[in-house]
């Protein structure tokens, strides 16, 4: 099996309001103009809480049930 499958590459993110959205969108494509590069399309805009790097795949599971249970109790912001 090639290593791909192996790992996952994840992050714990907050995704931005669909306005704030918008706003940077108004400037990627202000940017493009000047600046010659590939921007991520704005449903894919968040903010990174935390990087963590390469999970084992067979870890993807217990880890999202320990960030949920971490955040059950919280309110959202």
């Amino acid at each position: 099996m090639p290593t791909s499958f192996l790992f996952m590459r994840l992050f714990v993110g907050v995704p931005i309001p669909s306005e704030l959205q918008e706003k940077l969108h108004a400037f990627q494509e202000e940017l493009s103009l000047c600046v010659k590069c590939v921007f991520v399309a704005p449903t894919n805009f968040h903010f990174t809480v935390k990087f963590l790097g390469d999970v084992g795949a067979e870890s993807v599971s217990q880890l999202c049930s320990q960030i949920d249970a971490v955040l059950a109790n919280r309110s959202s912001f």
